[in-house]
């Protein structure tokens, strides 16, 4: 449903024909609607972050200095939430009322690298890991809950180093971010949605798989998706 918010928005930002944007505010509305109905807390994080970040890129687009100041700005603040979250997480989290781990999350994470380092190179094979009777799922699920078995690593990039290694998962991250660098300057000079899009996508992506497992997942359509974005922007490169 996040991504289905950053559709809406991007087609009613940037776009010529009135009857699409109305369509995609219309959208947006109801999207924005089922993610709060759905009491989903990382569908509505994902939403509303994508949503600052495709604001912000509105704000500054096209504005030459005052966007690279911005995003100079915007990475010096992040990076010093980053370590003011980390270095008092549990205080931030038990005042909050959360649970420090995620739901069982970072206990997860914890034993997943363990078990990446015992086969770093090429990892298990995808989705061998978490197969029905895997030992391995098994191991971790003992130790996070009784009776409890994962299907996934919550986390993207962890699952892609226990699927394909870290070999693998160096060269997604090498592709990841050229076709990063290239949404960002097609976003820039964009002056239509479809332009818009893989910077949206890509973003959605990188924040989204940072508690959930979306990448090289059989029964989503994220790994195909982001395949064709990729492909594209380096074709248009050309």
């Amino acid at each position: 449903m996040a991504l289905t918010v950053i559709s809406c928005f991007t087609l009613s930002i940037k776009n010529s024909d009135r009857g699409s944007r109305l369509l995609g505010q219309i959208g947006l509305a109801a999207a924005i609607g089922t993610v709060i109905l759905s009491t989903s807390k990382t569908g509505l994080i994902v939403s509303l972050l994508i949503l600052a970040i495709l604001i912000a890129y509105r704000f500054y687009q096209w504005k030459g200095k005052e966007t690279i100041l911005f995003l100079d700005l915007s990475a010096m603040a992040l990076a010093s939430t980053a370590v003011v979250v980390f270095s008092f997480w549990n205080p931030i989290m038990y005042g909050l009322g959360r649970d420090p781990t995620l739901t069982g999350r970072t206990l997860i994470w914890e034993i997943v690298i363990q078990k990446i380092w015992q086969k770093p190179l090429l990892g298990y094979g995808v989705s061998a890991f978490w197969a029905t009777g895997s030992p391995y799922a098994v191991e971790v699920g003992i130790n996070v809950a009784n009776d409890y078995i994962p299907p996934h690593s919550h986390n993207g990039f962890l699952e892609l180093a226990l699927s394909i290694g870290l070999v693998g998962l160096t060269l997604f991250v090498v592709d990841f971010c050229q076709s990063y660098g290239l949404a960002l300057q097609l976003a820039y000079k964009a002056k239509e949605s479809s332009k818009i899009w893989p910077f949206a996508f890509l973003s959605f992506l990188l924040i989204y798989n940072m508690t959930e497992s979306i990448l090289m997942r059989l029964a989503t359509i994220f790994w195909v998706v982001y395949v064709a974005t990729s492909i594209s922007l380096k074709l248009k490169k050309q």
